[in-house]
């Protein structure tokens, strides 16, 4: 186990009252390391400037995320204004092949590439927006207009309920309908006299 790489995932045991870390406990811990890991990831695809030391790229990645913790995201401007030069870079590099292709189905693929490219894009470019200048938050107050009313249940309360088919059966107030009782017959006007003869033209 280098040095480089005890000084970076574990402290000195002076310092601590804690027992020193196994070897195999320190290669657990650097080999789930987010920045061991991108490290390795880096090392493996970029061969830009040749062979990149793991530990070194590392140390690097380290001091870029602490600068971000630190809240300096100039290293996240600049990766996401590359990333949409790249991605426009793209567009247009699969729109020109487009033309170029043989066959229809393979102008259409090719172009369906070139405008996912574009669509991601201005995606980013969203995204960089919005870092640089984010949305400004509006806060409502809400004010509670019933807050002074009083509610009384008690008056409510006390106060009988009328029935609606009970008033319906009174001919009166306090007079109730008696079904058994018989209505004696009217005695006036019994004899209904006979009607006049009308003059009518016999047409």
């Amino acid at each position: 186990m280098s040095k480089s790489l005890k000084d970076q995932f574990s402290g000195d045991p002076a310092d601590t009252d804690e027992p020193p870390i196994s070897r195999e406990a320190l290669i657990a811990q650097a080999a789930t390391r987010p920045n061991l890991m991108a490290a390795h990831t880096i090392s493996r695809f970029n061969h830009v400037v040749g062979d990149i030391e793991l530990m070194e790229m590392a140390h690097e990645l380290n001091t870029q995320i602490s600068r971000i913790q630190q809240g300096n995201l100039g290293r996240v401007e600049e990766t996401l204004a590359a990333q949409a030069i790249t991605l426009d870079t793209l567009f247009n590099a699969l729109a020109v092949k487009a033309l170029q292709a043989p066959g229809a189905e393979q102008q259409a693929l090719i172009l369906k590439l070139a405008l996912q490219s574009q669509r991601q894009c201005c995606q980013t470019y969203e995204t960089l927006s919005t870092l640089k200048k984010p949305p400004a938050v509006t806060m409502v107050s809400q004010t509670n207009i019933g807050q002074a009313v009083q509610v009384n249940n008690s008056a409510v309360g006390n106060q009988p309920q009328t029935i609606l088919e009970n008033e319906l059966l009174e001919i009166s107030h306090g007079e109730r309908l008696d079904s058994g009782t018989q209505i004696t017959a009217i005695a006036t006007h019994q004899d209904m006299a006979a009607l006049a003869e009308l003059n009518r033209s016999s047409d």
